[in-house]
């Protein structure tokens, strides 16, 4: 049972962080104790600039948020809800000073109480500015806090960052006393949506939930993750931007709505994926040379795959139908003077497919097309190459997945998907690992450290490939600033246990191999074949 201390500045507490209370307190193997530490009177005043400059962001946020409400857009109100106790002791501090640039300062009273409790681990909630000082030495293992953003997720906006990143830190005095020291536990980073308002919601209900995760299998587990062993997050300035830097901002987001407007109102233009082959291994592939696979009309090609069997080279592929609003798995044979045939729709269900992942197992064919609308990783066999296919059964049932991979290494077969996220379905951030007996099994056992990855730049995967040497390099999605499917890398797996998993870039694909491209994502090759896609804007048809 761990003792683990929460701080807030109130019993009335946004959604977000009531639910990482809510999530502790039903926790069997916690004790949580509710930290009041009420917002204490700024020690110094706001000077002039400081008071135009924050007093124009505000109205900025709120003009926006009400201009996002009036065309419809998901913006959620504002609103707090009061926390209940639900059997957790209720410790009240007073936080004496605080200013805009200085610490919380607890007196020494305070300090007694909270080192009666014997905590193990304190979280920095919502209290009110930085922690330093003796706070940061009262619990075992110290303090554990979001790295400070401020205003939350509006400087990667401002800078049209691809990811929004975050870190949470454990805050503990060093054994001199001369500064507090910050280290690294855990880190991430999500796509930076369009406007502040929009990204702020996202950015916010994807962060928040890493918390509770980490405080309950620090409870579970008994230790913090080893600081530094994820990828540090960007730094952003924990401050309000200057009057300059917020008309920047106004000028920024409204080139990026006439953009819009623009391409896809009057003109009438949209993106749309395309797919290109080569008869090159991928590590010779020259993509500039590709053959281009023209369209159907009011349909697009995607996420392509290539196999070799009974002397046939057959590229599988998402066929994504306008009208339906849903794609089927088609079929195209590859033909080694450049030329191709279209063999049409092999698999078509009732809901939405892609990413048709082909393997041989057992002198067998098999397919893991992406099957999310279903809730479930569903398998599918070869009956007549490549026309006919037959489902087989489910790898997992009641899981919101895309993308998925199966694949032998070190005597076991390993899964990897990504699973959406349930506060805004996001599919690009996270990777996630399962190991089993066979590609065909239907109990797979999850990684110790899931998510591997937590990073909308890597995580979601873009196709796989063999190096020379057999090694498993994995095909890496890019999202960009406020899209999807910008880039692509290759990645190397230098190591898959149960408990580790790591990987290093080899490769990194940018969308620059034909004219005009906006992004690609996916990349695959048979060692004769290589097959890849792109995206573009063009007019409707």
């Amino acid at each position: 049972m761990k003792r683990i201390g929460i701080l807030l500045d109130a019993m009335a507490v946004d959604p977000l962080l009531a639910d990482t209370v809510r999530r502790l307190q039903a926790s069997d193997q916690i004790e949580l104790y509710l930290l009041l530490s009420p917002r204490p009177e700024l020690a110094s005043r706001q000077g002039l600039w400081q008071t135009i400059n924050s007093g124009f962001f505000r109205l900025l946020a709120l003009l926006e948020r009400r201009l996002l409400a009036a065309l419809s857009l998901a913006v959620e109100p504002e609103k707090m809800l009061q926390l209940e106790a639900a059997g957790s002791e209720v410790v009240v501090l007073q936080p004496e000073t605080a200013s805009a640039d200085s610490a919380l300062q607890y007196p020494a009273d305070d300090m007694r109480t909270l080192r009666a409790l014997e905590l193990d681990l304190i979280v920095g909630g919502n209290a009110a500015g930085a922690l330093s000082g003796d706070i940061l030495t009262v619990a075992k293992d110290g303090v554990i806090a979001f790295r400070r953003s401020e205003p939350p997720a509006f400087w990667a906006v401002y800078a049209r960052r691809p990811a929004t990143a975050f870190a949470i830190e454990q805050l503990r005095s060093q054994q001199t006393g001369a500064q507090d020291n910050a280290s690294v536990l855990y880190a991430g980073a999500f796509p930076t949506q369009r406007s502040y308002t929009e990204n702020r919601q996202f950015f916010l209900s994807e962060r928040n939930p890493c918390m509770a995760d980490l405080v309950l299998r620090y409870a579970a587990t008994g230790r913090l993750p080893a600081p530094g062993a994820r990828a540090d997050a960007a730094a952003a300035p924990a401050q309000i931007p200057n009057l300059l830097q917020s008309v920047i901002y106004i000028l920024r987001t409204l080139g990026v709505l006439g953009a819009f407007i623009l391409q896809k109102k009057i003109l009438g233009r949209r993106e749309r994926w395309g797919v290109a082959f080569t008869r090159q291994s991928w590590g010779e592939a020259a993509l500039t040379a590709g053959t281009r696979i023209t369209n159907p009309p009011q349909h697009y090609f995607a996420d392509p795959f290539v196999i070799k069997r009974d002397g046939r080279t057959i590229c599988f592929l998402e066929d994504y139908a306008y009208g339906e609003e849903r794609g089927c798995i088609a079929a195209v044979e590859l033909f080694a003077d450049g030329r191709y045939e279209l063999l049409g729709p092999v698999i078509q269900e009732a809901f939405h497919m892609s990413f048709p992942y082909v393997f041989e197992y057992g002198n067998e064919l098999y397919m893991i097309p992406e099957t999310s609308q279903a809730r479930s990783i569903r398998l599918y066999k070869c009956r007549q190459f490549p026309l006919q296919w037959e489902y087989q059964h489910d790898l997992m049932t009641a899981i919101d997945a895309v993308d998925t991979l199966v694949f032998e290494h070190d005597s076991r077969w390993w899964l990897l998907t990504s699973i959406g996220s349930s506060a805004n379905g996001d599919y690009g951030s996270r990777l996630f690992a399962f190991y089993g007996s066979s590609p065909l099994a239907q109990d797979w056992t999850p990684h110790q450290g899931n998510p591997v990855l937590l990073n909308s730049r890597i995580a979601r995967n873009g196709g796989i490939l063999r190096a020379a040497d057999g090694g498993i390099v994995r095909g890496r999605q890019k999202q960009g600033f406020n899209m999807y499917g910008s880039a692509l890398s290759l990645a190397r797996l230098t190591e898959l246990t149960p408990e580790v998993y790591a990987e290093e870039t080899v490769r990194e694909i940018a969308p620059d191999f034909f004219p005009g491209l906006l992004g690609c994502h996916h990349l695959h090759s048979n060692g004769e074949f290589t097959v890849y896609d792109f995206l573009r804007m063009e007019t409707r048809g």
